[in-house]
């Protein structure tokens, strides 16, 4: 009986060395890194660009802020951007839909967009774009959802 339990264990022990513990092609979760994710809605125009900067108070209304991306636009659905790295702070979204794809936003003759803009917290200026107080928001380094509506 001592050789037979031997035997079995041998078998058992050699076992372990071939077959690890778990799951066949079980592997660690991999997490992503913290981000900003913004979705992008009211897109009326298949058509042209959208642009989407995270911007610090120094870079608001600027052409180029802290983090920006761009995609093209084939769909009236929501848009998804996920800006990552980025450092914890004050930040703002600023969107710009390019209907007609030539990289820069149209404006009237005083200066109003003729292209859909959007903000952060929905934030809307009277008289010229919003100010960054209006479209702050606080990243923490945890993951957050910011929704843009674009007018």
């Amino acid at each position: 009986m001592d050789s037979a339990r031997h035997r079995i264990i041998g078998v058992l022990t050699a076992g372990a060395l071939i077959f690890p513990a778990g799951p066949v092609g079980a592997e660690e979760a991999v997490q992503e890194p913290a981000a900003v994710v913004v979705r992008v809605t009211g897109i009326r125009h298949p058509a042209g660009m959208l642009y989407v900067g995270i911007c610090s108070a120094a870079t608001f209304l600027k052409p180029t802020c802290d983090a920006n991306q761009g995609q093209r636009v084939d769909s009236v659905s929501d848009h998804v951007f996920r800006f990552e790295d980025l450092p914890s702070g004050t930040y703002a979204v600023q969107v710009l839909h390019d209907t007609n794809g030539d990289g820069k936003m149209e404006q009237d003759q005083w200066g109003a967009p003729l292209e859909p803009t959007g903000f952060s917290r929905d934030a809307i200026g009277y008289y010229g774009p919003p100010d960054f107080e209006s479209a702050a928001f606080a990243f923490d380094g945890k993951e957050i959802v910011i929704s843009v509506k674009i007018r």
